[in-house]
């Protein structure tokens, strides 16, 4: 089934981002933007490509050689130099983790349709929700409690929405029923 925890065999819970606006904020500012990161693994394998093939013109050691460059040095130096200055992306993706009371927690911040969504990959808790819709076939609509609805990984209650109705359960006690 898709949009699950392989680990817990829970479904991920999926939250409209601007329900919770200082969790967005910390996630996009502190967290790790992965579409950035898989652009850079790109580009420098690019710039290593690149290298080699104008260093084969001049030595039969260019493999030795590139290998021994600090491609990721190199790749520093032009973002410095104003890589990205009009590189423009559509929506990246952010991968945020933290702790509570020493469990992790952990989320994906997407877009779909141009709307931020909250992923709640794995943590703790619990609750019990609406199914997405077609768009995130699989997951828990986090913004749709339903105490007869699916169960599905989600924010601890702090963390949560001021006026979200659903209960929360620690995912321990889940796993004992």
């Amino acid at each position: 089934m898709p949009n699950m925890n392989e680990k817990t065999q829970i479904p991920y819970g999926v939250l409209a981002a601007n329900d919770v606006p200082f969790l967005f904020d910390d996630i996009t500012m502190h967290g790790d933007n992965l579409s950035h990161e898989q652009l850079r693994e790109d580009v420098q394998e690019r710039l290593e490509d690149a290298i080699q093939g104008v260093v084969e013109d001049y030595t039969h050691k260019a493999t030795q050689i590139v290998k021994n460059l600090d491609v990721a040095e190199i790749l520093d130096a032009l973002e410095c130099h104003g890589l990205w200055d009009s590189y423009i992306t559509e929506e990246e993706e952010y991968a945020y983790e933290y702790e509570h009371k020493g469990k992790a927690v952990k989320l994906l911040v997407s877009w779909l349709g141009g709307a931020p969504l909250i992923w709640v990959l794995e943590s703790p808790f619990i609750t019990y929700c609406r199914p997405c819709s077609p768009c995130v076939p699989g997951a828990g609509d986090l913004n749709s409690p339903d105490a007869d609805g699916m169960v599905a990984h989600c924010l601890p209650p702090e963390d949560m929405p001021e006026d979200w109705q659903g209960n929360i359960e620690l995912l321990e006690a889940y796993r004992c029923v």
